[in-house]
């Protein structure tokens, strides 16, 4: 199958689009990146996110324009990391709104309907909502793939994903889908974006390749108790 995945995190760095090949492979699958884009979000569609999101509050008919304007963002992203190939299906995780796992409620934006008649295919979406319906907290949602890709007969491993909410999946030797663990262990570029934006006076978005951080030093002493937590 030839597929493309669409993501747009809470750190609202923009859209990622890839554009992938999937293949059976015993019990996993093998994944062919094809082409991969990511399309910054334009300055006011930003900024109307932003003020979306909490502490502010917003009106009805904002929100349904924002899961409109999403979701061609997202379309022009798609067709940004398409190819001559025909797509099977693209696979749209939305821009989260609000959440709260532990209620089962979750909301994400980006119309998927824009998606479809803009590419021609199928679209799958809403991925929290549907986690959540089945008893799930919404987040993270990677660990199931992270078993059937990642996963080994031969050592533990522990897949530690960095967005905007960092998140870890621990894979145990010979686990199955249903054998790991899962969980959000903490703040991601959501904060770091944040802590850079003020910093240099919104002169910057995020600290990019890292350039900032490796021009500073480690606090040994900080490092340890984290370490030792």
């Amino acid at each position: 199958m030839i597929a493309i995945g669409l993501m747009s995190g809470t750190s609202l760095d923009g859209i990622d689009a890839v554009l992938v090949r999937i293949r059976p492979r015993r019990r996993t699958y093998a994944i062919d990146l094809l082409n991969f884009v990511t399309c910054p979000f334009e300055e006011p569609l930003l900024q109307r996110l932003r003020a979306a999101l909490p502490p502010n509050t917003g009106t009805v008919e904002e929100l349904a324009q924002l899961h409109h304007d999403l979701g061609t963002a997202f379309a022009e992203a798609a067709k940004q990391a398409t190819s001559d190939m025909p797509i099977d299906y693209v696979a749209s995780h939305g821009q989260t709104i609000w959440h709260a796992g532990e209620q089962h409620v979750t909301l994400q934006i980006g119309d998927p309907f824009i998606i479809r008649e803009t590419m021609q295919t199928t679209v799958c979406y809403d991925f929290r909502s549907g986690d959540c319906a089945a008893g799930g907290h919404g987040a993270p949602l990677v660990p199931y793939v992270d078993v059937l890709v990642l996963g080994s007969d031969e050592e533990d491993r522990v897949a530690v994903n960095i967005g905007g909410i960092a998140n870890l999946t621990s894979i145990p030797r010979g686990a199955g889908p249903y054998d790991v663990i899962a969980f959000d262990s903490g703040p991601g570029n959501m904060l770091i974006d944040a802590f850079v934006r003020s910093r240099t006076r919104g002169e910057m978005p995020f600290d990019r390749d890292g350039a900032l951080a490796r021009a500073g030093r480690v606090d040994d002493a900080a490092l340890d108790a984290m370490l030792a937590d």
